[in-house]
């Protein structure tokens, strides 16, 4: 189906919010979601209705979206916090750094096991260890 020239996602496709998923509803804890074209509420009882939540609380994208980057803005853009960051981030890429010197031994143990098995090749010697290291 189309709809003002684009197409419409299918099922598990559906449009991208900022925020969409990662807010909560204050009545039943279920994700708090853009339920129609300007406004966030519960999935909960937009879905199942008020057997499930009773929350019919709808709030403005705009006003949502205004207000959280702000704060996100406030918090992480701070000198103090960046730094924090920026060490954290620098701690994670130190842990995850490879050994320098086991990656050379590595490849000077696969380099000699290359030989040996061209060096068997050149001979004429096709054992089934070596058929297997091919």
């Amino acid at each position: 189906m189309r709809r003002h020239g684009r197409r419409r996602p299918g099922p598990g496709h559906g449009l991208t919010y900022l925020f969409s998923g990662l807010l909560e509803c204050g009545c039943c804890g279920g994700n708090f979601v853009i339920v129609n074209r300007t406004s966030y509420g519960c999935a909960q009882h937009k879905d199942r209705g008020t057997s499930v939540c009773t929350n019919k609380l709808l709030v403005k994208r705009t006003i949502v979206e205004d207000r959280l980057l702000a704060g996100i803005k406030q918090e992480m853009l701070n000198e103090t916090n960046f730094r924090t960051f920026e060490q954290h981030v620098r701690q994670l890429l130190d842990q995850n750094r490879p050994d320098q010197g086991q990656a050379k031994r590595a490849i000077r143990q696969a380099e000699k096991e290359r030989n040996n098995i061209m060096e068997a090749i050149r001979q004429g010697i096709i054992t089934p260890s070596t058929r297997q290291a091919l």
